[in-house]
């Protein structure tokens, strides 16, 4: 009986909290969510945030279309071919639709490759680089990037940040066990949606406000 009083009285205390914890911006193509509990304080007015970007729902269906469709372009040969109509989910398009490019190639790094490319005709997208399928270079389906691919659309990407608000810089993390007190951080440029999403995460962590770069 006291556990469950107790549950009542703390529950609306612990509902705000919750509704505290996250801030969310949104734009035409995605939500980014930065959640306050994750803030690893590095030094005063610099901390490393986890940052999960998200699609908006019918993003997201013109990005599962369009991995589903690329499937079928790993077999064929390297060339331009022409975009199915029916991958334009988004309705007309407001940029010119380009060809679906299929790619292969020797590469230093990781040997022979094989890509698959088209990008989106959206300008709302314009942030966005397109659907990228890696293949097998025998043209067989990659399942283990397939796989990675789709997680990504409907999981969204998980990302570390650090922010410096006394200096107007931001900076990401690449790699897990990479120190957030070594990251390399870049300079904001106002006016841009960068130094918006700085301002903001800024602003609700320190509750100042923060440094403008000139």
């Amino acid at each position: 009986m006291i556990c469950a009083f107790w549950f009542v009285v703390l529950g609306p205390s612990w509902a705000s909290d919750q509704q505290n914890r996250f801030v969310e911006l949104k734009s035409e193509a995605n939500t980014v969510t930065f959640d306050l509990n994750t803030v690893q304080t590095i030094r005063p007015g610099r901390f490393m945030i986890v940052e999960t970007t998200v699609d908006n729902p019918d993003v997201m269906r013109l990005e599962l279309k369009a991995l589903e469709t690329l499937r079928d372009y790993c077999a064929l040969a390297d060339g331009l071919y022409p975009a199915p109509t029916d991958l334009l989910t988004l309705g007309a398009p407001d940029l010119p639709v380009e060809s679906i490019e299929v790619k292969s190639g020797q590469s230093e790094i990781v040997g022979p490759y094989k890509v698959v490319i088209w990008r989106y005709p959206y300008k709302r997208l314009a942030s966005v680089f397109g659907k990228r399928l890696d293949c097998n270079p025998d043209g067989t389906i990659n399942e283990f990037y397939y796989s990675k691919s789709l997680a990504l659309i409907t999981n969204g990407l998980r990302s570390r940040e650090v922010f410096d608000c006394k200096q107007g810089l931001w900076g990401p993390i690449w790699r897990d066990e990479e120190d957030p007190a070594k990251a390399i951080l870049y300079v904001l440029q106002k006016d841009t949606a960068a130094f918006g999403l700085y301002w903001t995460v800024c602003q609700a962590v320190t509750n100042e406000t923060p440094y403008v770069p000139q």
